[in-house]
């Protein structure tokens, strides 16, 4: 078997699709390994309505979509786990055994968001729960959400819903709110925002929706023991992400957070390793964002490999 690629892409996301995409169109051997679920996050967004060309889909029709054209532009996609990536070699070597080489590599395994550690909090995300705001904050549109988090994530996340719901209580699990101080005092001073300093969410209540349940409330504790409950149609979750970098730890350069530094290209600092997506510092998280990163990866890898062979 022929384990050479000319393009391997790590993770099957919008991003690792749309460079797929591009890298088949381009006749290039072009190999996607994804671990879980083609789509990534988008997969299990129940609602989209701001990717161009659709007024409104489900993340998981985009992601069978951009699948479909993928396979059809000539792309591979197989599902595996990658349990070590040589950048040095470009190498990648699956939980299997087999082992893979590449020209060029691209690491589009994405991140994941903190959790709050609560009960059914994975079976009720996108049923009230969420970890987008600006992807789900006008599916509530006048009405009572909640969102938990100390970091300036939080605090942005914040004012982007303080103008669309009708109240918005923001629980704080330190003694201030971090970010911008004309933002914070924003919300203190909104009457539609009430702000919970030392306290966590320890349980959402949910109620009936058709055939699912959906939450209608939570309940939060301080560090005094004092209880704050409140009827909901949303919790947001913006306790910060953690990017899924471990592949690359101490073989490309990585910011605090771990996420991996690229230029404006996607290349990373070592040759032939580019990173697109929410994996990348500085993204934008948002599902076109990550298209933008893949597009631009591939056009890259292809303009070095017109050039190399002058």
């Amino acid at each position: 078997m022929n384990n050479h690629y000319d393009i391997i892409i790590i993770g099957g996301g919008p991003g690792g699709l749309t460079a797929a995409i591009y890298a088949a169109r381009a006749s290039k051997k072009v190999l996607v390994i994804e671990n879980s679920i083609l789509g990534g996050v988008m997969a299990s967004t129940e609602r989209v309505d701001n990717f161009p060309g659709f007024i409104t889909s489900t993340g998981m029709d985009l992601a069978l979509k951009m699948e479909e054209q993928a396979l059809a532009s000539g792309a591979k996609i197989e599902y595996a786990t990658v349990s070590k990536l040589d950048c040095d070699k470009k190498t990648i070597e699956l939980d299997d055994g087999t082992v893979l080489t590449a020209n060029f590599i691209i690491v589009a395994t994405g991140a994941g968001s903190k959790k709050l550690g609560i009960g059914r909090e994975d079976e009720l995300t996108g049923s009230g729960i969420s970890y987008c705001a600006t992807c789900d904050g006008a599916f509530f549109k006048d009405m009572p959400v909640a969102i938990v988090g100390g970091t300036v994530h939080t605090t942005t996340d914040a004012i982007y819903l303080e103008p669309i719901v009708s109240e918005l209580t923001i629980i704080v699990p330190i003694d201030k709110m971090r970010g911008l101080p004309d933002q914070i005092k924003l919300l203190q001073n909104s009457p539609k925002v009430k702000i919970i300093y030392n306290a966590r969410v320890t349980s959402v209540g949910t109620t009936k929706k058709g055939m699912r349940d959906v939450v209608n409330s939570f309940l939060a504790v301080d560090n005094n023991g004092k209880e704050y409950k409140s009827d909901i149609q949303s919790l947001f979750v913006a306790l910060g992400t953690m990017p899924n970098s471990h592949l690359v730890f101490g073989q490309v350069d990585t910011d605090k957070s771990g996420a991996i530094i690229t230029d404006n290209k996607m290349r990373t600092n070592k040759d032939g390793i580019f990173a697109i997506g929410d994996v990348r510092a500085d993204s934008i998280k948002q599902i076109v964002i990550s298209c933008s990163d893949g597009a631009t990866a591939v056009c890259t890898i292809l303009g070095s490999v017109v050039y190399s062979k002058k």
